[in-house]
């Protein structure tokens, strides 16, 4: 659009594409500038905004709904093991990851691949008291919070486990609500 002043000053143009209405009057806010030939239409702009800001539904406490694409973003990193540099040795093969990943997810990993001990060193840790498959689940829950595959009970439990051991709460949590909804007396004693 092109906004116009019945003054001798330059017309403002802004790309509206795919823009909020708050966003519009921000930028239009700011090309206004401190012209006095906008002096109207600027107060007219801030107190749109003011009624915004009053008006806002997000507050300190509220989370923001994630865009699926983000998901699928930090999916495709997992995905993308070119830039790995760790590796998580299982029973039926290596796992990858980004180091920077675990270690912000995990206190325990980060200590583990700070220090001089072996797995350190070596950037990688070997992991043969749990499933595969659970090493790959505990992978796509760090990087992308969400599964779309279907989750057996000893998959959840062996996820579950080691969440706990490297101290990753977020994933604790998803975990204990997946084996709270396998909970059934035929997966009770595996699941307590």
């Amino acid at each position: 659009i092109t906004v116009r002043c019945c003054g001798h000053s330059a017309p403002i143009k802004l790309n509206t594409t795919g823009r909020s209405a708050l966003s519009l009057a921000v930028e239009l806010l700011d090309n206004m500038g401190e012209n006095p030939e906008w002096e109207m239409e600027a107060a007219l702009l801030r107190d749109l905004i003011d009624l915004f800001k009053k008006q806002s539904p997000c507050t300190r406490t509220d989370k923001m709904h994630i865009n699926e694409s983000v998901v699928d973003r930090w999916a495709w990193m997992l995905k993308d093991t070119i830039h790995h540099d760790i590796t998580l040795s299982t029973a039926d093969g290596a796992r990858t990851a980004h180091s920077a990943i675990l270690m912000q997810a995990s206190p325990v990993l980060k200590a583990a691949f700070s220090s001089d001990m072996i797995e350190g060193r070596s950037k990688s840790v070997e992991i043969t008291d749990v499933l595969p498959a659970a090493v790959s689940l505990f992978l796509e829950l760090v990087y992308t919070g969400s599964t779309s595959a279907d989750v057996s009970t000893d998959v959840a439990v062996d996820t579950l486990r080691l969440a706990h051991r490297w101290q990753v709460h977020d994933v604790v949590a998803m975990m204990e609500n997946c084996a709270a909804s396998l909970l059934s007396p035929a997966t009770f004693i595996d699941i307590a």
